[in-house]
């Protein structure tokens, strides 16, 4: 009996130690986005996207990892993934504006850097000033 009690004590608190939340990953995919591991920084939202599909700064930052790696499919798709969860998310937007001007589409990029104005996201306009006028 004392056995068993232990193996029971010892399987629920390894794990309660070693389960991981999706802010938990998401703090990973952070980390690892500031130390330029983007591919790891992927795997960590992919993660957390697994525990909430929903999760709108995973889709958020493992787009920043995409674009940083050059990948703009992907990249496009996560921002836009975010767009659906949340139509109002400027940052966004303001992503997809960066991208689209990457791929050098810039009449897209100035659309998608002028609706991140209006929604708020006023880090924008430098952009709109800077390619669009």
């Amino acid at each position: 009996m004392k056995v068993t009690l232990i193996f029971i004590f010892l399987f629920f608190s390894f794990s309660f130690v070693f389960s991981q939340t999706k802010e938990d990953y998401l703090n990973y995919a952070k980390n690892e986005l500031q130390s330029r591991n983007y591919q790891k920084a992927i795997e960590y939202c992919t993660k957390a996207i697994s525990l909430d599909v929903l999760y709108e700064d995973a889709y958020f930052f493992r787009g920043n990892a995409y674009l940083f790696l050059e990948d703009y499919d992907n990249a496009m798709f996560d921002y836009y993934s975010v767009t659906y969860i949340n139509p109002n998310s400027g940052k966004a937007y303001n992503n997809i504006g960066t991208v689209y001007q990457k791929k050098g589409y810039m009449k897209d990029a100035c659309e998608s850097w002028e609706k991140a104005y209006s929604l708020g996201f006023k880090e924008s306009k430098e952009q709109i000033d800077t390619y669009c006028k």
